[in-house]
Formats: structure tokens, C-alpha cells, sequence
């Protein structure tokens, strides 16, 4: 899996990744997490929403597209916006629909003070206090996301692994009506 060479993965900031993706503290209503919308029990999407819903049930224009195996992807979000996971995991806290955060000030103020947080950013990171950045905020949520790995379906062996049998011809055919036509898709 690609991993930036400026963020390499420990068990610690896995840890640390996955408490910040669930904190709802992160949000300016308390009630919305990542994991609102990248739900695990629904393959990290919010389905069968067909258009996410952010704070005070503000309703976004798309869906929230599954973090599931983003550690392969060059280009996140429906419109390919952020070259990396550690790039995209900054965009929601402050999106006035999804999160609400007018700037990223209130999680570093919880990382910051809260005990639990300044142990693990001091352990994962070395830092504390007002050495702690918003680069180690997201650089820990995307270690998280980097684990959430799903394999060797028929559509992983087909276009990751080249095996060009491992789609049935109406699946290809499916394939490539979506890929030809999928901004038509009405989940989109």
C-alpha cells in the first residue's frame, strides 16, 4: 500500500487516527463525526442516503463516497479535489454543511488539552501543547483510513491485480456503462 514517507504508519497513530475519526467533538454541534458518514457498518458510507447529511441534518449535494481501500486512490472526494488522504481529512471539519468548524482552532484546542489526546500526540508524535498542528491531526486520521482495506473481490483482482477473467462479461459490460455514463447514476 502507498504510504507518504513524511507519515509512516505505527499501531500508535493508527490508534490515535481512529479516536479522532470518531470524535464528535470535532464538529460545531457535537453530534457529527467522521464516522457519521463513513459509517463501518455500512462499508464506511452513509447509505442509502442518497445525499449526505451533515450538522443540524443540512443535507450536502452528493453522497459520501466509501473510505474503504482510499489508501490506493491519487484523488479523493467526487470531483478528485485532494491528491491525498491527508489532504481530504482536512476539508470536512470545515465545510459549513458537514462538520460546521469555522477553522480547525477548536480540535486543536481539544487535542491539545485533553489528557487522553496529549499523551497519544506526545507518544505518536514527540509533541504537546502548542506543538501539536493540524499536519498531526491529519496525518493520524489518514493512518487510520490507510487500514481500512478490502481485497481479492472480482473487481480487485480485475483492475488491481490485471486478471482480466475475474469479471463475468455482463459485470465489464456493467463496468463499463457506469464508467461511460455514472455522473448519471442518481447516487452520484
Amino acid at each position: 500500500m502507498p504510504v507518504p514517507a513524511d507519515n509512516p504508519q505505527t499501531p500508535e497513530k493508527i490508534k490515535l487516527g481512529d479516536k479522532l475519526f470518531h470524535d464528535k467533538r470535532f464538529s460545531s454541534t457535537g453530534k457529527i463525526s467522521c464516522a457519521t458518514c463513513h459509517d463501518k457498518n455500512k462499508a464506511f458510507t452513509d447509505s442509502p442516503l442518497r445525499v449526505s447529511e451533515g450538522i443540524n441534518k443540512l443535507k450536502g449535494t452528493r453522497n459520501a463516497p466509501t473510505v474503504v481501500n482510499t489508501a490506493y486512490a491519487t484523488t479523493l472526494f467526487w470531483d478528485g479535489r485532494s491528491p491525498s488522504l491527508e489532504d481530504q481529512s482536512m476539508h470536512p471539519f470545515t465545510n459549513p454543511v458537514e462538520m460546521g468548524l469555522k477553522d480547525h482552532e477548536p480540535i486543536l484546542k481539544i487535542v491539545r488539552s485533553d489528557a487522553e489526546y496529549a499523551a497519544a500526540f506526545k507518544q505518536v508524535f514527540g509533541k504537546s501543547g502548542n506543538e501539536i498542528t493540524r499536519k498531526e491531526v491529519l496525518q493520524a486520521i489518514a493512518a487510520f483510513e490507510r487500514t481500512l482495506i478490502s481485497g481479492d473481490s472480482p473487481f480487485d483482482r480485475w483492475y488491481y491485480g490485471g486478471d482480466k477473467k475475474a469479471l463475468t462479461p455482463a459485470q465489464a459490460r456493467g463496468l463499463d456503462l457506469f464508467l461511460a455514463r455514472g455522473a448519471a447514476c442518481p447516487a452520484m
